[in-house]
C-alpha cells in the first residue's frame, strides 16, 4: 500500500484548523479560521514528519473510528446484517461458555473415571453449521429485531 502522507497531514490540520485546500506543499486556511487555529495549523505543518510507521499507525486509527461508527450506524443495512452476525457470535460464545462450565462440573462431581465419561456423556454435543443454517440465523435474527440499534 503506498504511503499517503497528504491524507495524514490533512487530517492533522484539520484537527486544529478549517482548511479549504491541502498538501504536503502547504495549505490553505477556510475564510472562518480564526487567527489561533491558522497559527496551529501551522504549527502542525511545520512539525509533520513523513513517516511510515506514523502514517501506519493514524491508518490502522482511522479504520478502528470508521467502524465504530459504523457498529453505531442505525441506518445502513449492511451494518444491521454486521450487528446480527456478532449477535449470533455471542451467541455461540456463550452456548461454548456453558458448554465448558458444564463440562468442568462434570469433571469435578465425578467420582471415578466411569461415573466422570457417564458425566461427559450426557453433555450436549455442540453440532456444526452449514452456511445454509448461519444464512437462517442471520435472517431470523434480522427479522426478529434484536439486530436492530437499541
Amino acid at each position: 500500500m503506498p504511503y499517503d502522507h497528504a491524507l495524514r497531514l490533512a487530517d492533522e490540520i484539520a484537527k486544529v484548523c478549517p482548511w479549504v485546500e491541502c498538501s504536503l506543499n502547504g495549505f490553505v486556511p477556510a475564510p472562518s479560521a480564526t487567527p489561533e487555529q491558522i497559527a496551529a495549523g501551522k504549527s502542525v505543518f511545520n512539525s509533520f514528519v513523513q513517516d511510515e510507521a506514523l502514517y501506519d499507525q493514524w491508518l490502522i486509527a482511522n479504520f478502528r473510528k470508521k467502524a465504530q461508527v459504523a457498529l453505531d450506524n442505525t441506518k445502513a443495512e449492511t451494518f444491521a446484517v454486521d450487528r446480527a452476525l456478532a449477535l449470533i457470535l455471542l451467541r455461540e460464545v456463550n452456548n461454548l461458555r456453558t458448554w465448558l462450565r458444564d463440562f468442568k462440573a462434570a469433571v469435578a462431581a465425578s467420582t471415578n473415571l466411569a461415573n466422570l465419561q457417564s458425566r461427559i456423556a450426557a453433555l450436549p454435543n455442540t453440532p456444526n453449521y452449514t452456511q445454509q443454517q448461519l444464512m437462517d440465523a442471520i435472517k431470523a435474527t434480522l427479522a426478529d429485531g434484536s439486530a436492530d440499534r437499541n
